[in-house]
């Protein structure tokens, strides 16, 4: 089994990306590490940053994974300053912005990014749906709840955590990097 060092302050998503790793023959260990993050809409911005700062900390290679959340009545944003959006207002206030703007389409993106203090190899993975109320679903975590995908008429919250790996962004992202980082070896 092979080994990544994946640097996060995110418990959940932790937890998450060891239940994508696990069936693809990689171990994650965790460091918890709170990064400084950059203020930006760039997500590419953010993730470069942060790997560099995470590597320079750790003194190995390491993984770092960026979300972001782009309403389109919003042109984009919060994008990757969800985090800080979800914290200000919640889940509720960001799906009714959306939804009395009248239009709830809405992307999640993310993006991980491995990095050996030489070359950067970067995964991508992108969900599209439809913010909704009420929240539906004790599943998964921030915005799962009013995250809806119309092609399989569920949240992302109310997916089982095997379903969610293999439908949504994370998953997405996680299986691409890994495709990467196999083809480099």
């Amino acid at each position: 089994m092979r080994k990544l060092t994946f640097v996060t302050s995110n418990i959940n998503k932790a937890k998450e990306v060891e239940s994508i790793l696990k069936p693809l023959g990689f171990e994650l260990e965790i460091k918890k590490l709170e990064l400084e993050e950059p203020q930006s809409l760039d997500i590419h911005t953010i993730i470069k940053s942060k790997t560099k700062r995470a590597f320079t900390e750790v003194g190995e290679s390491v993984v770092i994974e960026e979300t972001a959340l782009e309403l389109e009545s919003l042109n984009g944003f919060p994008g990757p300053l969800a985090k800080w959006m979800l914290k200000s207002v919640g889940n509720e206030k960001l799906a009714s912005i959306a939804i009395s703007l009248g239009n709830p389409k809405v992307k999640a993106i993310s993006v991980v990014a491995w990095y050996d203090g030489n070359q950067t190899i970067i995964g991508y993975g992108k969900d599209e749906g439809l913010l909704v109320l009420p929240p539906r679903g004790k599943g998964g975590f921030g915005w799962d709840p009013i995250f809806f995908i119309p092609e399989i008429g569920k949240t992302v919250a109310e997916l089982s955590q095997n379903e969610k790996n293999r439908i949504a962004h994370r998953g997405k992202a996680w299986r691409d990097l890994i495709a990467k980082l196999t083809q480099k070896k």
